[in-house]
């Protein structure tokens, strides 16, 4: 199974922004991957307005997007080795960890 990655990798945050004067208040926040290719800066990958009811909730689900992505693919490839009987516990207790960071970070609780 190939593991695709036309995506902007990770990790992304979800961040801040406020415009104008660094006192002026946070109209809303922004998901964020790092550079790639050699850039300056950061791309941001969307935009979470913070009128919206969940915003915060939406942005920590859409910033932890590339754990999740491996977390799965992790899953999947385990799935394989179990059906071939190749299960092994290392490969068990590495996608509980992926899984764990994964969900923890869509939840909000890290970066």
């Amino acid at each position: 199974m190939s593991k695709p990655g036309k995506f902007s990798p990770g990790p992304w945050t979800f961040e801040s922004v406020s415009f104008g004067s660094p006192d002026a208040p946070i109209s809303h926040k922004k998901i964020v991957a790092a550079s790639v290719n050699g850039e300056v800066g950061r791309n941001m990958i969307a935009e979470v307005h913070m009128n919206h009811p969940n915003h915060e909730a939406d942005g920590q689900l859409l910033a932890a997007s590339p754990e999740l992505y491996e977390a799965l693919y992790a899953l999947r490839q385990f799935g394989f080795n179990v059906a071939g009987n190749k299960m092994q516990q290392a490969n068990l207790q590495n996608w509980y960890e992926l899984a764990d960071k994964a969900l923890a970070k869509a939840r909000g609780e890290s970066s």
